[in-house]
């Protein structure tokens, strides 16, 4: 299956990080695309800390449910540490699946496709510069179409390619 995985954190080196957690990706199936780096202003919270978003499309035999526990994994490994409060906060990392193929599925502890990927802009710009005519499952609209539409105003800014 070909999962698009968001990569995203405002705590120690995160390009770095994301690069890292890229690189152990691959032993859970291999990278067949690679975003850019992007630099956007906290979404949902106050932080003075900007974070660094990437994107990669992942081809994997896992299913959803045992690839978001290697990611979970991953992220620990990183040095996320999450609170049991819920809302937003400063992380070292966060991965998120936004795509599992076409799939559209929903348990206690996944969704996909991402429920609120299309109303944040630093999570639909690396997904357009993957795959911007990807077709949304649920939206029936393709990422790119979601990107000009998506009400988001905040700032996000492509960085250099840094891989």
């Amino acid at each position: 299956m070909r999962y698009l995985v968001l990569a995203g954190g405002n705590i120690g080196d995160t390009q770095q990080l994301i690069r890292e957690a890229f690189s152990q990706m691959e032993q859970l199936g291999t990278i067949i695309r690679r975003s850019a780096f992007y630099r956007s202003e906290a979404w949902g919270f106050e932080s003075d800390q900007s974070f660094i978003n990437a994107a990669v499309l992942l081809e994997s035999a896992l299913d959803p449910e045992n690839l978001l526990q290697e990611l979970l994994r991953l992220e620990k490994t990183a040095g996320r540490v999450r609170s049991g409060n819920a809302g937003y906060a400063s992380r070292t990392l966060d991965l998120d699946i936004l795509f599992a193929g076409n799939l559209v599925y929903s348990s206690k502890d996944l969704e996909v496709p991402h429920p609120r990927m299309h109303i944040r802009k630093f999570a639909l710009m690396p997904a357009v510069e993957i795959l911007p005519d990807l077709m949304h499952p649920v939206f029936k609209k393709k990422l790119g179409d979601l990107l000009h539409e998506c009400p988001d105003t905040s700032a996000v800014e492509r960085l250099p390619a840094a891989y």
